[in-house]
């Protein structure tokens, strides 16, 4: 019995160890398999570590687990370097039978933890999502003639800590979702199912159109959702969204049928009736005091999206309705509520034309205290407008910090706000409605605890008027805006009439102290600081401007900056004008100082800007003609998405986007920059011009140095295709460093890397031309180019293929060869460098070397070697010796061919033929062997006519003493 344990046992421990073994044995193979498949059918970067990858029978035994950490996808042109997902961690766990059988799959559950998702589409319609590459099987497909038994279930699914970024430009729409986790299970085997999701956001924020839909709301959904997997048919059962505290639920059902479309017909409701709810949607309502908000009233809130969805020729009909009936509310602490809240409101487009689109606002009604709030508005349609609408306030300032929670701020004066408008708008028929509209503030005050002066006698007086309906016949006027600023007047005023042909006339004159304005209103999304001294007069029309008669108008005056310093979300670096001043007239702002920063760079600007009225009030081209100084600039700064933001993780999604260029400037920036940090380049000295046009920047005649030599660049980069920006440069470059210029120009990277070998410095005359990726490097298979390349005095040292050459000939000369006054002649073309022969010199050898790389680092040379045999080993001697069929005399010097093929690190060197030559000179191989043939030849005519002639010699010697001896004895001698 005991015996009969152990055994047992001991088979219990082996089927164990083997389930801990066989994923470590087949980890390599299954890596390997993965990497395979994804050369072959994924057209982008896919990283992760095999050692983050785990395959386990005993994690979630009896079933397989499979684990992947830290892994992502990085996208190639057009999305080159943007990273589509990167995901902390996915698990999946699938039933083991299933495995087994491999027709019924059956998933028990799939984790992802911490993915990022960045998803982008081109205005031209390209996805980042779209990496498969295209199936090279031009083979047609035979149609089964049984369907597949092939089946997949999943029991369930998580999503947790997600990120997600949308970014739509060919609608255009950006999404981003904020800490996202969803949970779903469901039996997608089977036809029809109730598919149950959960799913939570800290913030959603969708923008369509520039225009902010939701920002930063929270969202929490349960949903159970009928799937109806054969006829593509999906319907909401219970479900609840809930949007901050606004609870909404739907009904009804989306469907997909054959033909591409999609079908809906949805109804959505308010599922609480509380005001206090609806509140949580305006923004600042929603924080941490909401809770203590106190209201009253209740709501309706009902729509509906229903019709056919096709392509973007057709979209569903929609609409939706808002009633509030007295709605109060009142901030906890505050004296004053907001009460008599009463709205009806209905938005109707029953076709799907947002053209045909209804807006009917018939009642807003309000008491902000003692102050009354009402309108109605009504709007039929867009490119044909059919408008009506009457809107009244009337407002104590004093009273809305007793309402509203404006913490550390003190208001008053007297707002007063009207407008009725009846008619239609149609621009193209200079239709307009008719319009009495206006706007006052009196006695203004404003007075915040961050500054000790106040903003006061504000005062403003604004109206516009069509009495008639006829476009031309509107005026827009501001009578007055002037306030005071501890002791500092400014007033400013303008009139504007005629908007077929806007004649204007505004007039600016005082203080704008941003320091002291910006503590009393302080701004979110941007930084403002500094004072502006304004006294500027302007008068003309429109018409004058567009046709460029500067002479008819009158525009005069000037303005002065003392630490004026913007930035804001787009434009993080900022600006600083520490010293600015410039004036006025028709033609021109004429810039007669202008110091400061952009970032961290400083600049010294002295010019013009022309055209300027155009610019601002139409449609035409800022021109100008600037002199820029700067000690040091860096471009890298304004390379940067944020460069005081924190830095990514590695795994985190960063989009990269070549910068544009603006096509309505034309600039021609004559400048001088002592350092320009870029990259590793290390530019200094730089002149020249800078010229900006139609969406180029050119360069002209500009000098600089760098990598220890001077350079001369004529050159443009092109960004009027953003997605594909081009460059191109002529250049020169005297006494550089040739090591550094390899370490500093990817270029040189990518098509001559022998150049980190090489110890000296060049001279070069080139041309080259291509596409640039979003990173500002080049793409290298479109880089074309020619020149010349002269070395002036170097060393080439640790090369792989001439250290080849050395071990192959014996002679160690080779291996550090000198390139003096030597001209390279090189061309770039679909991907390939060729150079035309040239020398090097290594002591009493001289190797002559033509042929070219590509960028796969695949070698084509063509070399010959010219070397004294004496500095051959005797093995390379005994090897050239039987490759030309000849011995080689030691004071002979030999020519030796070679061909390179292989890859720069692992170079192949096959001789191809050897030829000697004496002092006097150096013959062909053919020639020589010819030679030394007929010469051996001669030899042995020579050797065969003496054994000849001496074989007949000795026989008419034997013959003349046989005979002789006969006569003697005939003759008795």
């Amino acid at each position: 019995m005991k015996k009969a344990l152990i055994i047992i046992f001991s088979i219990i421990a082996f089927l164990f160890l083997a389930l801990l073994a066989i994923p470590i044995l087949f980890k390599d193979k299954i890596k390997g398999a993965v990497d395979k498949a994804i050369a072959e059918n994924v057209n982008a970067k896919v990283y992760f570590d095999a050692d983050k990858f785990s395959l386990s029978l005993i994690k979630h035994f009896p079933n397989v687990s499979v684990n992947l950490q830290d892994f992502g996808v990085v996208n190639h042109a057009p999305f080159e370097g943007d990273t589509l997902a990167a995901i902390k961690e996915f698990d999946i766990v699938v039933d083991i039978m299933s495995v087994i059988s491999g027709d019924k799959m059956k998933i028990r559950s799939i984790l992802l933890d911490e993915p990022r998702l960045f998803v982008q589409v081109t205005k031209d319609g390209k996805a980042s999502w779209d990496v498969t590459k295209p199936s090279t099987d031009t083979a047609a497909v035979k149609p089964t003639e049984e369907p597949s038994d092939f089946s997949l279930s999943i029991d369930q699914w998580e999503i947790k800590s997600g990120y997600v970024v949308y970014d739509d430009r060919s609608l255009p729409l950006y999404s981003k979702i904020v800490n996202l986790n969803h949970t779903g299970s469901g039996d997608l085997k089977a036809d029809i199912f109730d598919m149950i999701t959960k799913t939570t956001s800290d913030e959603v924020t969708v923008v369509f159109d520039t225009i902010t839909y939701l920002n930063k709301i929270k969202f929490d959904a349960d949903m159970v959702l009928n799937m109806d997997m054969k006829n593509s048919k999906y319907t909401f059962k219970d479900n609840k969204f809930l949007i901050n505290a606004f609870a909404l639920g739907f009904d009804g059902s989306v469907a997909m049928p054959a033909d591409g479309s999609m079908l809906y017909d949805i109804t959505f409701a308010a599922k609480e009736t509380q005001f206090k709810n609806f509140l949580s949607l305006v923004p600042g309502v929603f924080t941490k005091d909401f809770e203590k908000l106190k209201t009253d009233g209740v709501l309706a809130f009902d729509g509906y999206y229903k019709g056919v969805m096709k392509d973007s020729t057709k979209m569903p009909g929609f609409g939706l309705n808002l009633k509030i009936d007295k709605g109060m509310f009142q901030y906890p602490d505050l004296p004053t509520a907001v009460t008599n809240v009463n709205c009806d409101l209905s938005v109707d487009d029953k076709d799907g034309v947002i053209e045909n689109i209804v807006i009917n606002l018939k009642k807003l009604h309000l008491d902000m205290g003692a102050n009354p709030v009402d309108a109605r508005v009504y709007v039929a349609g867009l490119t044909n407008m059919n408008v009506d609408a009457d809107v009244n306030a009337k407002l104590n300032l004093a009273d809305v910090s007793k309402i509203y929670p404006i913490e550390g701020l003190l208001l008053k004066g007297l707002f007063a706000l009207n407008v009725k408008a009846k008619g239609t708008y149609n621009a193209e028929e200079k239709k307009m409605p008719t319009v009495q509209a206006g706007m006052n503030l009196t006695n203004g005050y404003a007075k915040s605890k961050d500054f000790p002066k106040p903003l006061e006698n504000i005062s403003m007086e604004a109206n516009v008027s069509n009495p008639t309906g006829v476009l031309n016949d509107t005026k827009a006027n501001l009578e007055k805006l002037s306030f005071l600023l501890d002791g500092e007047p400014l007033n400013a005023s303008g009139h504007f009439s005629n908007f077929d042909d806007v004649n204007y006339d505004a007039k600016l004159n005082g203080v704008l102290d941003l320091d002291k304005l910006t503590k009393i209103f302080p701004l979110d999304s941007m930084t403002l600081g500094g004072r502006i001294f304004a006294d500027i007069e302007t008068m003309g029309k429109m018409s004058l401007v567009t046709a460029g008669k500067y002479g008819q108008l009158s525009t005069s005056g000037k303005m002065d900056f003392k630490n004026f310093v913007f930035k804001s979300y787009d434009l993080p670096q900022g600006f600083k004008i520490t010293d600015g001043s410039m004036n006025f007239t028709p033609e021109k702002i004429n810039i007669t100082k202008l110091n400061g920063f952009l970032g961290k760079s400083d600049i010294d600007i002295k010019g013009y800007v022309a055209n300027y009225m155009s610019y601002t009030f139409g449609s035409g081209t800022v021109k100008g003609q600037m002199n820029f100084l700067s000690n040091t600039f860096d471009v890298n700064e304004w390379m940067a998405e944020d460069p005081n933001a924190a830095k990514a993780k590695p795994t985190e999604p960063a989009a990269e986007s070549a910068p544009e260029v603006p096509k309505n400037i034309d600039f021609v920036l004559s400048s001088v920059i002592n350092k320009v940090e870029y990259e590793n380049y290390g530019i200094t000295n730089l002149k020249g011009d800078i010229i900006i046009k139609d969406g180029i920047v050119s360069m002209r005649q500009l000098a600089f140095n760098m990598i220890d030599g001077a350079f001369g660049l004529n050159g443009f980069y092109n960004a009027q295709n953003i997605e594909k920006p081009k460059f191109g440069f002529d250049f020169t470059m005297q006494n550089a460093s040739i090591s550094k210029a390899y370490s500093t120009f990817n270029t040189v990277k990518a098509f001559a890397p022998v150049a980190k070998d090489i110890q000296g410095n060049m001279n070069t005359k080139f041309a080259l031309n291509g596409d640039l990726k979003k990173d500002m490097n080049p793409v290298l298979p479109s880089v074309n180019g020619n020149g010349v390349i002269t070395v002036l005095d170097a060393t080439v040292k640790n090369n792989n293929v001439l250290g080849k050459l050395a071990d192959l000939t014996k002679n160690e000369s080779l291996r550090n060869p000198t390139l003096k006054n030597t001209q390279i002649q090189a061309e770039i073309k679909d991907g390939r460098v060729t150079f035309k022969p040239f020398d090097l010199k290594a002591g009493d050898v001289t190797a002559n070397i033509g042929g070219g790389q590509g960028l796969d680092g695949s070698l084509d040379y063509n070399m010959k070697v010219d070397v004294p045999a004496g500095q051959l080993g005797n093995a390379a001697a005994q090897s050239l010796g039987k490759l030309a069929g000849m011995s080689i005399n030691p004071v002979d010097r030999v020519q030796l061919t070679f061909k390179v093929t292989g890859t720069s690190d692992n170079p192949k060197i096959t001789p191809t033929g050897a030829s000697t030559s004496g002092k006097g000179g150096q013959a062909s191989p053919a020639t020589q062997v010819k030679e030394q043939v007929q010469q051996k030849v001669e030899q042995e005519v020579q050797k065969k006519t003496e054994e000849v002639q001496k074989q007949a010699e000795d026989k008419a010697k034997k013959e003349a003493e046989k005979q002789l001896n006969e006569a003697k004895k005939k003759w008795g001698f």
